[in-house]
C-alpha cells in the first residue's frame, strides 16, 4: 500500500490547473504537486513520546538516473523496487516507471504535470492506477489500469452519471478501488467504487440508507485503500452521516468507534492494520488501528501537522509533517514500532542531503522521497540494513509459584536490537525493554501465574532482517528443588536393599527421583529437605557413575544433578617407602603400602600415566618411578589406579624428592679439648632443611639450631669436645640416603 490520494472538489482542481499552467512542469515541486491533495491538514497532536533511536541502520541513495535525468516528483515504490512518478529527461516530461535500472517514459498516458493526475500506487506486477483530467474539462476524470510492462491502458470505465472516475489504489491482483462523482453548479454526489476482473461496480451502503440524488449534498461513499486480501477502508453514509467502513467480502462493516471523534480510515495494509485520519475539534490527529487498539503515531519535536502518510505491510507509516511557524518547517518522518523519527537524523552525517519529503516504502522498509544533495533537487532511496536474527539464551528467574504477583525477567541472548520486544505465549508485551544487545527485560503479569503452567518467552526483532528466537520457557510451578548432598555416594557392586539419601531444599510431596533421566523412583519424604529412595537392584548390579535429581510435580522441576558411584571403594596407600629420596637418582623402585590392591593395580606418578609395578602383594606394591621425575626436587603426588570396578584411583600420597645436602666448610675445623657444652661449630653450604641433623663419624647425631638453608650451628658433645682425635662431619637431611659430603674436625689433646 502506497501513497494516499484526497478526494478534492471539482472547484480545488480547476483552480489548481490554472496554477500549473503558468509554471513548467520541472518547476513544480514535489510538495505544490502533492498541495493538491492536502487540503484541509489540521494540527497534529502529539500523544507518543518521540525516540530520537533506531537501531536498524540507513544507507541512501541519489536516484538522479543519468546526467540531466530525474524524477521529478516520484510516486510510488512496489516490493520489487520498481518506482514510478513525473519523469523529466532531455525533451520528454511525463509519466514513466524505473524499472531493472532503467527508465521507461509512459508515453500513452498523458504528460503529467500539466495535467492534474495521479499514479498513486504500484503492484507487483508494475500495475498502477491512473486518474487524469483534460485541460478542457476538468470536470471529466478517466481512471486507467496501466500495465507497465507491456505500455497497455485499460480504461475502467464510468458508473452511470458520474463523469469523474477517480481511482485511488491499486493491489497485487489488479483490483482497483476509488470513488466516482458529478458536480454542477447547485449538486455534489460521489459513490465508492470497485473494479475487478474488468468489472465496475459501486461499493454498497449500509442497509437502509436511501442514495438521495440532486438537489441535495449527498456525500455518500468513498473507498480509499484496499490490500492483496481484498478488505477496503473509507467511509460510507450511514443512519447517523457519514461512518468509517470496513468492505470485506463485499459487505460494509463500521469501525470501531474512537472517544465519539469523527476519521477516516486511508490506508490498510495485509494485516488488517489501518492508518486513521482523527479530527478532533480544529485539529489532526494520525493514529493506526491494530487488533481494536488505537495507536497513537505521535508528531516530531516542534511540528503540528502532519500528511502525505503512506502505510506498509510490516506497520511502518511514513509522511511528512509541517511546523506552524512561517514560513512552515517540512520534516520527513518514519514511525516504526512505536517510534517517530526525522528521516534526516537517520542519515549518515556529512552525506549532504537535506530531505524534504517521504512518500512510499515498500515491505522490505526501502523509502522513496526527494530531497536536496548538495543544494540540487534529487530523488533519494534510504534502504535499511537488516537486523540480525535474535538469539536468547536465558531467564532469570525461570519460574514462580502460581498467584505470584508480576515478576520482571531478565533474558540474555545476543544480536537484541533497540526495536527488539518480548512475546510471552505468542503476545507482544508493552513492557518489554531493551537494555543492550545481550539483555532484555518484560514483565510477565500476574494473569499468567495464576495457575501452574509455562510461559514461552521469545524475543522479536520486526523486519527488515530481524525474526523471533527460539522460546524460552517460564514456569509457573512450585520452586526448584536442590540437592545439597547424597548419602552414600558410593555402592559396592551388587549390594543388595540398598538406600540412598538425598539432603537439600524444596522437596515436595510429589517429587520423585530420577537416576540417568531414565528410572524414575517414588520416594519417601522424610520432609521438605530430606528424602529416601531404593536404589534399583538392576542399578546397584552395575558398576558405573550415576547421576540423580529430585523432580518436583510441574514442568520442568527438576534439580541440578548430584552424582553417586556404584563401584568397590577406591584403593587406599597407607605409606611410601621411602617417602624422600635424593634427586639426581638414576632409578628408584618405591614401595607402596595398603589395602585394595589387584594384581592389574597400576601405580600413578604427579598426573602422568599408570605405571605397571614389578611386584603386587595385597598389602604391597614395588613400582619404578619414572627416571625422568628423579632428576629434580620436588614433591610428587602418587596415586594407585584400578579399574573403575575396582575403584578407580586412590588419593595421593606425596613422594618427596629433596637436593643432597651440601657442606661446604666448618667453622673452627680446629678446636682444643675442652669440657662440655662450650664449643659451638658452624656448617656452612646448601640444601639445609629445617629437619637436618648433625652426624659426627656417621654414629653421633646431633641436632642443630638451622639459621638458613645455607648455614646451621651446632654444639659438639662433651663425648667430642673432651677427646682429642681427628672426627668427620656431614649433614644429613630427612629421608632416604639424603647426607652430605663429610668434612674434618680436629680435637687436639690439652696443652
Amino acid at each position: 500500500m502506497f501513497a494516499v490520494l484526497r478526494k478534492v472538489s471539482p472547484l480545488d482542481v480547476r483552480i489548481s490547473l490554472s496554477m500549473f499552467r503558468l509554471q513548467s512542469p520541472t518547476a513544480i515541486s514535489s510538495r505544490a504537486m502533492r498541495a493538491l491533495v492536502s487540503r484541509g491538514t489540521i494540527s497534529l497532536v502529539t500523544l507518543l513520546a518521540v525516540s530520537p533511536l533506531f537501531a536498524h541502520s540507513f544507507v541512501i541513495e541519489d536516484l538522479r538516473i543519468t546526467t540531466g535525468a530525474n524524477f521529478v516528483n516520484p510516486e510510488a515504490i512496489n516490493n520489487a523496487g520498481d518506482i514510478i512518478g513525473f519523469f523529466s529527461i532531455n525533451s520528454y516530461d511525463g509519466k514513466a516507471i524505473f524499472h531493472n535500472g532503467s527508465i521507461s517514459p509512459l508515453t500513452a498516458l498523458p504528460p503529467g504535470p500539466l495535467q492534474y493526475g495521479n499514479l498513486s500506487e504500484l503492484n507487483i506486477n508494475d500495475q498502477a492506477v491512473d486518474a487524469s483530467t483534460t485541460q478542457t474539462d476538468p470536470f471529466t476524470m478517466s481512471s486507467l489500469l496501466v500495465d507497465t510492462k507491456t505500455g497497455a491502458n485499460t480504461d475502467i470505465g464510468k458508473l452511470n452519471g458520474f463523469p469523474v472516475m477517480w481511482g485511488l489504489a491499486i493491489n497485487d491482483a489488479g483490483t482497483i478501488v476509488g470513488y466516482g462523482y458529478e458536480q454542477s453548479s447547485s449538486t455534489y454526489h460521489n459513490v465508492a467504487f470497485i473494479w475487478k476482473n474488468g468489472l465496475l461496480t459501486q461499493l454498497p451502503n449500509f442497509p437502509g440508507v436511501v442514495d438521495t440524488m440532486p438537489p441535495s449534498y449527498d456525500d455518500v461513499s468513498a473507498a480509499y485503500d484496499i490490500n492483496s486480501h481484498g478488505d477496503i477502508v473509507g467511509y460510507a453514509l450511514g443512519a447517523n452521516g457519514r461512518l468509517p467502513v470496513l468492505w470485506r467480502n463485499g459487505l460494509p462493516t463500521m469501525l470501531p468507534d474512537f472517544q465519539g471523534l469523527r476519521y477516516i480510515p486511508s490506508k490498510i495494509n495485509d494485516n488488517s492494520q489501518i492508518l486513521l485520519e482523527v479530527f478532533p475539534p480544529g485539529k489532526k490527529d494520525l493514529y493506526l488501528l491494530q487488533n481494536s487498539d488505537f495507536v497513537a503515531i505521535g508528531n516530531l519535536a516542534g511540528q503540528t501537522t502532519i500528511s502525505e502518510t503512506c502505510l506498509n505491510n510490516i506497520g511502518w507509516v511514513i509522511g511528512r509533517t509541517y511546523s506552524s511557524d512561517s514560513p512552515a518547517v517540512e520534516k520527513p518522518f518514519l514511525w516504526k514500532n512505536g517510534k517517530i523519527n526525522d528521516l534526516n537524523d537517520l542519515i549518515p552525517a556529512g552525506s549532504g542531503w537535506v530531505l524534504q519529503d517521504a512518500l512510499a516504502l515498500n515491505d522490505s522498509g526501502v523509502i522513496l522521497g526527494s530531497g536536496f544533495l548538495n543544494g540540487q533537487y534529487r530523488t533519494y532511496l534510504m534502504k535499511p540494513i537488516a537486523a540480525p536474527a535474535p538469539q536468547a539464551a536465558g531467564l532469570t528467574p525461570d519460574r514462580a509459584a502460581p498467584g505470584s504477583s508480576d515478576v520482571t525477567l531478565t533474558i540474555t541472548g545476543t544480536n537484541f536490537d533497540n526495536d527488539s520486544f518480548v512475546s510471552l505465549n505468542g503476545v507482544a508485551q508493552p513492557s518489554s525493554q531493551y537494555v543492550s544487545a545481550t539483555q532484555m527485560t518484560v514483565t510477565v503479569p500476574a494473569a499468567l501465574m495464576a495457575h501452574v503452567g509455562i510461559v514461552a518467552v521469545k524475543v522479536v526483532t520486526p523486519a527488515p532482517g530481524g525474526g523471533s528466537s527460539g522460546a524460552l520457557y517460564f514456569n509457573v510451578a512450585a520452586p526448584r528443588a536442590a540437592i545439597t548432598s547424597v548419602t552414600p555416594d558410593r555402592v559396592d557392586p551388587g549390594a543388595a536393599n540398598v538406600k540412598l539419601t538425598f539432603t537439600g531444599t524444596n522437596f515436595d510431596p510429589g517429587a520423585v527421583v530420577t537416576i540417568n533421566d531414565s528410572y524414575t523412583v517414588t520416594p519417601t519424604v522424610l520432609s521438605s529437605s530430606k528424602l529416601t529412595v531404593a536404589l534399583p537392584q538392576n542399578i546397584a548390579n552395575t558398576s558405573g557413575s550415576y547421576f540423580a535429581r529430585v523432580v518436583n510435580p510441574g514442568w520442568n522441576n527438576a534439580s541440578a544433578p548430584v552424582r553417586f558411584l556404584v563401584a568397590k571403594a577406591p584403593p587406599v596407600i597407607a605409606s611410601l617407602n621411602p617417602n624422600r629420596i635424593p634427586a639426581g637418582l638414576a632409578s628408584f623402585s618405591l614401595y607402596v603400602y595398603g589395602a585394595g590392591f589387584t594384581g592389574a593395580s597400576q601405580v600413578s606418578f604427579n598426573g602422568g600415566a599408570p605405571v605397571t609395578p614389578t611386584s603386587i602383594l595385597p598389602g604391597r606394591i614395588v613400582v619404578p618411578v619414572p627416571s625422568a621425575l628423579l632428576a629434580a626436587s620436588g614433591n610428587i603426588p602418587v596415586r594407585v589406579v584400578n579399574s573403575f570396578a575396582d575403584g578407580g584411583t586412590s588419593a595421593p600420597s606425596v613422594l618427596s624428592i629433596a637436593a643432597r645436602p651440601i657442606l661446604t666448610s666448618i667453622t673452627p675445623n680446629k678446636v682444643p679439648a675442652s669440657g662440655a657444652g662450650e664449643v659451638t661449630i658452624t656448617f656452612t653450604g646448601a640444601h639445609f632443611e629445617p629437619g637436618s641433623v648433625v652426624t659426627i663419624n656417621d654414629n653421633i647425631t646431633v641436632t642443630p639450631t638451622v639459621l638458613s638453608a645455607t648455614k646451621l650451628t651446632a654444639v659438639l658433645p662433651t663425648g667430642v669436645a673432651s677427646v682429642a682425635g681427628a672426627y668427620f662431619v656431614r649433614v644429613v637431611n630427612p629421608g632416604y640416603a639424603n647426607f652430605s659430603n663429610p668434612q674434618r674436625l680436629t680435637v687436639s689433646a690439652a696443652p
